[in-house]
């Protein structure tokens, strides 16, 4: 273990959303009370660079902090929190440079709060807002409204961009389906419908030229989808992945990732993308979060522990583990691990964990 520090306070005010790195600069967001805070951090020596907070008063489930991962853009990062304040922060030494709150332009709260990552593409900043701002796009300079596509519930998931021919499009996993966006004027090509016990489609959709993959828990399971602007075909629909949070992989033709909701213990699985075949399934490695990285699938689970897959289709190989590599794991960790420069940073609660993996 490289370095292990507090980003936040008090355990009714835990937050979820992950690291985000550019650099030697690692942004976290956390809370402590009715403040949410943004912290600008070493990314080698965990030292604080900056730190900034403001009143956001909210109050919920599974704690009040924020969920959204920030956006870094060049001297510039966006935050998302769990109130709906969306703010653009200076990198540099954190002075504030706009904020924004969605439930101010139309925007309803989720059940579980805004959770949607800022996506920033060319110059327009988008997350989800719910209500009468489904889907919202600010200038990324100055923070002023561009468009809002229809009303409808908010999802938790990112907005996903699509190439179709010289156009770029929105994915947009709302609270009831998924959608096609127009990035433009905010129109919406087509909404299919999706619709997941309490509006949890928090799963960031997977593209693949012109397919798309989608999963939400509850039982729902997963559907993978033909694409244009003109509408959408289903190429296959199963139960055989059900994830409820955690994201999951496509490597070479195949899906990786955990099939469970929040609380659960997995199993963890590989999938043929193109027809939904459970090629194998494994439940040695919990429920939990994943990420690629040279050839190795990076799984955080639960409980805390870190385990070491081989990315292999054939069978499930596993080459490591590390047990507790966040101590005193109470609760269950859902935030996914983010790896920079070398080093792996692990999430939980009010706490950051940074490995050192060069020799």
């Amino acid at each position: 273990q490289y370095y292990d520090i507090e980003v936040g306070q008090g355990e009714e005010s835990v937050a979820w959303s992950g690291p985000v790195i550019q650099g030697n600069r690692l942004v976290v967001t956390g809370r402590a009370g009715t403040l949410d805070q943004v912290f600008c951090i070493h990314a080698e020596t965990g030292e604080l660079i900056w730190n900034t907070e403001y009143e956001a008063p909210t109050d919920g489930k599974f704690g009040t902090g924020p969920r959204a991962t920030p956006f870094i853009d060049n001297d510039r990062v966006y935050t998302y929190g769990r109130a709906g304040d969306l703010a653009c922060w200076k990198l540099l030494d954190g002075a504030l440079l706009w904020k924004k709150n969605v439930m101010d332009e139309g925007g309803k709260l989720p059940e579980w709060g805004f959770a949607s990552s800022p996506l920033v593409l060319d110059k327009k900043v988008f997350v989800q807002g719910g209500g009468d701002a489904r889907l919202i796009a600010f200038d990324k300079l100055t923070g002023e409204v561009i468009w809002k596509s229809p009303g409808g519930e908010s999802g938790y998931a990112t907005a996903m961009p699509i190439k179709m021919g010289e156009k770029t499009h929105l994915l947009h996993f709302h609270g009831t389906g998924l959608a096609l966006v127009d990035t433009l004027r905010g129109a919406v090509l087509w909404d299919t419908p999706w619709e997941t016990e309490y509006a949890v489609n928090a799963a960031t959709p997977i593209v693949k030229d012109d397919t798309v993959f989608i999963t939400s828990g509850y039982g729902m399971g997963s559907q993978c989808l033909r694409v244009s602007e003109s509408g959408v075909e289903v190429i296959w629909q199963s139960k055989v992945i059900a994830s409820q949070l955690a994201d999951l992989v496509l490597l070479e033709g195949y899906l990786y990732g955990y099939t469970a909701n929040a609380n659960n213990s997995g199993p963890f699985k590989c999938v043929k993308f193109n027809t939904g075949e459970e090629i194998w399934s494994t439940k040695k490695i919990g429920g939990g979060s994943l990420i690629f990285a040279d050839g190795h699938l990076v799984c955080f689970d639960v409980k805390g522990n870190l385990h070491l897959l081989k990315a292999n289709p054939a069978i499930f190989e596993k080459t490591g583990e590390l047990k507790n590599a966040v101590y005193e794991v109470r609760q269950e960790s859902w935030t996914p691990p983010a790896l920079a420069n070398g080093r792996l940073y692990l999430r939980y609660m009010q706490k950051l964990v940074c490995y050192d993996l060069i020799p």
